[in-house]
C-alpha cells in the first residue's frame, strides 16, 4: 500500500509541474498563464522523476525504497511548493493594491504540492516504522532459542557394570562405557546406548557391539 501511494505522490508531483502554477488578471489585458516549468516547477519535476527512479528501482529488485532519501528529496519539493504558494498569495495582493490586477495560484501548484504531502507522510511512516515498532530496518529475525536439551540420565548408584552379553539383569543407569572410548555411558536395562558422559559432560557416541568378555573394570 505504501509503495503505491508513494508512486502516486510522485506521479501527481511530476503532473502539477507541466499544469499552470499562476493565473494573472488586469483590467484590459489577456488572462495570462505561467505554468510550473516556466518557474521552480522544473525542480518538482526532477523531485519526482528522483524518487520514481528509487521507487523503480526497489520495485526491480523485490525490495522497499530507501525511505531516508525519497523522504529529503520530497521535503525539497515540498520546500520549493510553500515557497511558490506564497509568494503567489502576496504577489496577487500587491497587485490588487497597485493595478488593481489579481494573480491566484494555478492549479498545477496545488496539485504538486499535494503530491509532495503524499510523498512527505508516506516516506516519513516508512522511516519511522521501525522506531515505532521498536525494531531496526533491514533487521534479520532471530529465530527463537532451541528449547533445553532434555535432562541427563542419574548418575549410578550402585555397582558397575555387567558384562555386553551378560546373563545379570541390571536396572537402567550410566556405568563404565564397555568401549573404553568415555567414562560412562547409559545401560538402558537391556543394551547399551548411544548416550555417554565424561566428566559431567553427555555426549553422543555410538555403540558398536563387541564378542562377549570380562565385564569392564
Amino acid at each position: 500500500m505504501s509503495r503505491v501511494l508513494a508512486f502516486v505522490g510522485a506521479g501527481l508531483l511530476a503532473l502539477g509541474s507541466f499544469l499552470p502554477w499562476s493565473v494573472t488578471k488586469a483590467p484590459g489585458i489577456a488572462t495570462v498563464t505561467k505554468n510550473g516549468l516556466e518557474g521552480h516547477g522544473i525542480w518538482t519535476l526532477v523531485a519526482a522523476v528522483v524518487v520514481l527512479a528509487l521507487l523503480v528501482r526497489a520495485a526491480a529488485s523485490g525490495r522497499r525504497a530507501e525511505p531516508l532519501p525519497a523522504f529529503v528529496v520530497a521535503l525539497l519539493a515540498g520546500v520549493v511548493c510553500s515557497y511558490d504558494i506564497i509568494d503567489r498569495i502576496q504577489k496577487s495582493h500587491d497587485l490588487r493594491v497597485v493595478a488593481g490586477a489579481s494573480t491566484r495560484v494555478g492549479i498545477g501548484l496545488w496539485v504538486s504540492a499535494a503530491g509532495t504531502l503524499v510523498l512527505i507522510v508516506t516516506f516519513f511512516a516508512q522511516a519511522t516504522a521501525p522506531i515505532r515498532t521498536g525494531g531496526a530496518a533491514g533487521a534479520v529475525a532471530v529465530p527463537p532459542a532451541a528449547p533445553p536439551s532434555p535432562p541427563s540420565p542419574p548418575l549410578p548408584v550402585g555397582p558397575l557394570p555387567p558384562p555386553s552379553g551378560g546373563s545379570v539383569a541390571m536396572p537402567p543407569q550410566w556405568m563404565s562405557d564397555p568401549m573404553g572410548r568415555h567414562g560412562l555411558r547409559w545401560w538402558d536395562g537391556r543394551r547399551w546406548t548411544d548416550h555417554v558422559e565424561d566428566s559431567g559432560a553427555p555426549g553422543i557416541d555410538p555403540y558398536e557391539d563387541r564378542p562377549a568378555g570380562p565385564a569392564p573394570r
